[in-house]
């Protein structure tokens, strides 16, 4: 049996990954200038950078998803209790939180690493020299944080929607749950009254 690719968020980020760092054995073979130099570090240290943000991106899916499961497999086993429905909706409430700071750093990184391969693009633009691997390499950073990157924004943002939904479920069932005790504690306290007066 072939093992599981995992979800597709994660064969895109490990496929940008290997895609941007490219090989750079046979840019070290050529001959180098000072100004080729300093740019192709430029563009390692961007590669690097949008390498780690996918990185980031991985795991903060892969967190929120444990949350998530682990939510809906004890609201699937215990559904019901009172008690447990509230712990649930402060667990569901936390894990809203966690997507939606993992979001805004996320941001925050890519507003960076944007802004520095403009910087690099740029400088390659200065630089009168021919090196097609680091064009290629930098277009793909381009590529990458104007079309993978913002879908996994999108897709956090979604999870934030989904554990929007569960915390106003788990309210719901709380509410009707405790309506329910209070009713049926009306009723005991009736019932009691009733035992109490054929007693006497």
């Amino acid at each position: 049996m072939k093992p599981s690719p995992g979800p597709w968020w994660w064969r895109l980020v490990c496929f940008s990954a290997a895609f941007l760092s490219g090989s750079n054995t046979e840019v070290q073979k050529r001959e180098k200038t000072s100004g080729a130099a300093a740019t192709r570090e430029d563009v390692d240290v961007l590669t690097y950078g949008v390498t780690q943000l996918g990185h980031s991106l991985v795991q903060v899916n892969e967190t929120t998803e444990a949350q998530m499961n682990a939510i809906g497999r004890s609201l699937f086993t215990y559904e019901g209790w009172l008690w447990l429905l509230g712990e649930e909706a402060q667990r569901a409430a936390e894990a809203q939180q966690h997507v939606k700071e993992a979001q805004r750093q996320l941001q925050v990184q890519m507003v960076g690493v944007q802004a520095q391969s403009w910087v690099t693009l740029d400088t390659l633009a200065h630089v009168e020299w021919e090196d097609q691997e680091l064009w290629t390499r930098v277009w793909n950073v381009a590529f990458y944080l104007d079309a993978a990157l913002p879908a996994h924004i999108e897709l956090l943002q979604e999870k934030a929607a989904m554990l929007s939904d569960i915390i106003r479920m788990l309210q719901i069932f709380t509410e009707y749950q405790r309506a329910s005790l209070d009713g049926q504690n009306q009723q005991l306290s009736r019932l009691q009254r009733m035992v109490g007066l054929n007693n006497g």
